[in-house]
Protein backbone atom coordinates (compact mmCIF):
# COMPACT_ATOMS: atom_id res chain seq x y z
CA UNK A 1 0.00 0.00 0.00
CA UNK A 2 1.81 3.12 -1.20
CA UNK A 3 1.67 6.28 0.86
CA UNK A 4 0.20 9.46 -0.51
CA UNK A 5 2.31 12.59 -0.84
CA UNK A 6 0.62 14.16 2.21
CA UNK A 7 1.38 11.13 4.36
CA UNK A 8 5.03 11.16 3.30
CA UNK A 9 5.32 14.85 4.16
CA UNK A 10 3.66 14.27 7.55
CA UNK A 11 6.05 11.41 8.33
CA UNK A 12 9.06 13.58 7.49
CA UNK A 13 7.79 16.38 9.72
CA UNK A 14 7.23 13.95 12.57
CA UNK A 15 10.71 12.50 12.06
CA UNK A 16 12.27 15.98 12.19
CA UNK A 17 10.37 16.82 15.39
CA UNK A 18 11.40 13.54 16.96
CA UNK A 19 15.04 14.16 16.02
CA UNK A 20 14.86 17.67 17.49
CA UNK A 21 13.49 16.42 20.83
CA UNK A 22 16.02 13.62 20.96
CA UNK A 23 18.84 16.13 20.54
CA UNK A 24 17.31 18.36 23.23
CA UNK A 25 17.02 15.39 25.60
CA UNK A 26 20.65 14.33 25.03
CA UNK A 27 21.84 17.89 25.62
CA UNK A 28 19.81 18.07 28.85
CA UNK A 29 21.31 14.80 30.10
CA UNK A 30 24.82 16.05 29.31
CA UNK A 31 24.14 19.34 31.11
CA UNK A 32 22.83 17.55 34.20
CA UNK A 33 25.81 15.19 34.19
CA UNK A 34 28.25 18.10 33.84
CA UNK A 35 26.57 19.94 36.71
CA UNK A 36 26.66 16.84 38.86
CA UNK A 37 30.28 16.07 38.13
CA UNK A 38 31.38 19.68 38.52
CA UNK A 39 31.57 19.31 42.29
CA UNK A 40 33.86 16.31 42.04
CA UNK A 41 36.68 18.31 40.51
CA UNK A 42 36.94 21.00 43.16
CA UNK A 43 40.40 21.26 44.62
CA UNK A 44 42.05 19.56 41.65
CA UNK A 45 43.16 22.78 40.04
CA UNK A 46 39.99 23.14 37.99
CA UNK A 47 38.40 25.43 40.54
CA UNK A 48 39.83 27.27 43.48
CA UNK A 49 37.80 26.71 46.61
CA UNK A 50 38.23 25.93 50.26
CA UNK A 51 39.58 22.55 51.20
CA UNK A 52 40.39 20.51 54.27
CA UNK A 53 44.04 19.58 54.70
CA UNK A 54 44.62 15.93 55.56
CA UNK A 55 48.05 15.17 56.96
CA UNK A 56 49.09 11.63 57.76
CA UNK A 57 51.69 11.22 60.51
CA UNK A 58 53.05 7.77 61.33
CA UNK A 59 55.55 6.56 63.87
CA UNK A 60 57.34 8.50 66.56
CA UNK A 61 57.00 12.26 66.28
CA UNK A 62 60.46 13.79 66.20
CA UNK A 63 61.94 16.78 64.45
CA UNK A 64 61.12 16.36 60.79
CA UNK A 65 61.84 19.48 58.73
CA UNK A 66 59.85 18.53 55.61
CA UNK A 67 56.77 17.71 57.71
CA UNK A 68 57.14 20.92 59.70
CA UNK A 69 57.46 22.92 56.48
CA UNK A 70 54.34 21.25 55.06
CA UNK A 71 52.36 21.97 58.22
CA UNK A 72 53.56 25.58 58.17
CA UNK A 73 52.44 26.00 54.53
CA UNK A 74 49.06 24.48 55.37
CA UNK A 75 48.58 26.77 58.37
CA UNK A 76 49.34 29.88 56.28
CA UNK A 77 47.09 28.86 53.38
CA UNK A 78 43.94 31.00 53.45
CA UNK A 79 41.83 28.62 51.32
CA UNK A 80 41.95 25.66 53.70
CA UNK A 81 39.23 25.21 56.27
CA UNK A 82 40.15 24.85 59.95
Amino acid sequence: MPLSADEVIDRRRLKRRLTFWRVVAVMAVVAVAAAGLGGRFQGTGLSSSDYVARVQINGVIVTDLPRNDALMRISKDKTQKP
